[in-house]
């Protein structure tokens, strides 16, 4: 103080003098930042924490602490705080399995033995062989008279064969006598016939 008190008792300055001046000045200045600084920081300080912080007098003690309050205060304070969650991307959506139903073939209709027209030719020498063949099919559950018996055009055939334009399951049923007796039986098409008409020549 006695320095400033001598600057200005004098009517002039001089350099020297001059630049004390604005030496004391800028240090006055400069202090007097660093202390409001100081001050407005602890103030912002104090009432964050009496925001944020609630005090439980009885205990003296902090009972509980509010986001929502220092969420507000923590931008003054250079931190970065919020409340909101981060949402989590939604999954994907599951797409269920594609199960091809298969489609079913209808099933031949079934066909009753007394309704299927046979006729047993012998391919062979041997006499009555069309005549033990027929037989075995009235043993199986086929109408006799529906069963016709004869010699083939031929008596040397090799093997057996069936000559058939079925169209339902009535070739199985024929075929199955045949396999149920060890006999071995071919099949061929046969467009003359009925669809439950069949002709069956027996050979060697």
């Amino acid at each position: 103080m006695e320095k400033i008190k001598n600057l200005f008792s004098k009517g002039s300055f001089s350099k020297e003098k001059l630049r004390d001046v604005f030496y004391i000045s800028a240090m006055i200045v400069i202090v007097g930042l660093v202390v409001g600084s100081f001050i407005w920081s602890t103030t912002i300080i104090f009432k964050a924490v009496d925001a944020v912080f609630i005090f439980n007098e009885k205990e003296q003690g902090i009972s509980s602490f509010n986001l929502e309050e220092f969420a507000k205060v923590a931008p003054r304070l250079g931190v970065v705080f919020s409340l909101e969650t981060p949402s989590e991307e939604s999954p994907a959506p599951v797409q269920a399995p594609v199960v091809e139903t298969p489609i079913e073939t209808p099933a031949a209709p079934e066909i009753d033995l007394l309704t299927i027209d046979l006729e047993i030719l012998n391919g062979t020498a041997t006499k009555g062989l069309a005549a033990v063949w027929k037989e075995k099919f009235v043993s199986a559950g086929f109408n006799a008279e529906k069963i016709k018996t004869g010699n083939a055009d031929k008596k040397d055939y090799s093997g057996a064969t069936v000559f058939h334009n079925s169209q339902n399951n009535a070739l199985e049923k024929v075929m199955k006598i045949f396999e149920d007796n060890g006999l071995a039986v071919k099949t061929e098409i046969d467009d003359k016939l009925g669809i439950s008409s069949f002709l069956a020549i027996i050979g060697k």
